[in-house]
């Protein structure tokens, strides 16, 4: 049956490239990222959208540079909407790239997750942001950003 929910979520692969390679203080993940192709091995995540409203930190009432939140739809929507992905180990993540809108509290540009984040993807898989600082990469997108980690919660 996990095979079978697997399957399902390949064939709703949207394909966006990203290839990027970065570390952060949280996971070390300095391996080049790849987009899922349509019908490779089955993925439990690939093929959701990582969406987020605003940013913020939780702690900060919602404000300055981190998430207070996020979820995972089966389309992209709006601005705050990055495809999910997976490098060659398996690993998921997702890269945000930022915009002139978000407020750094510092001149490192670190970006704050205050507590672990949990979404459920359309299908009901819970999956997680670990909490952490995450370090800024200069290289992502325009103006910077950075790699999250997700950890799919079974």
């Amino acid at each position: 049956m996990k095979n079978l929910f697997f399957s399902a979520l390949l064939i709703s692969i949207i394909g966006v490239s990203f290839v990027s390679c970065s570390k952060n203080e949280i996971v070390k993940n300095d391996k080049e990222s790849n987009d899922v192709p349509l019908l490779k091995a089955a993925e439990p995540i690939i093929g959701f959208f990582f969406t987020w409203d605003e940013w913020g930190r939780k702690k900060r009432d919602c404000h300055k540079a981190g998430l207070c939140n996020f979820r995972l739809d089966e389309i992209e929507i709006d601005l705050y909407s990055v495809p999910v992905q997976q490098n060659e180990e398996g690993d998921y993540f997702v890269i945000l790239e930022f915009d002139k809108s978000i407020d750094f509290e510092d001149d490192l540009k670190n970006f704050y997750i205050d507590e672990d984040l949990l979404a459920k993807a359309p299908n009901g898989t819970l999956v997680k942001v670990p909490f952490g600082v995450y370090k800024f990469n200069a290289d992502l997108g325009e103006m910077g950003g950075v790699e999250l980690p997700l950890f799919v919660i079974e």
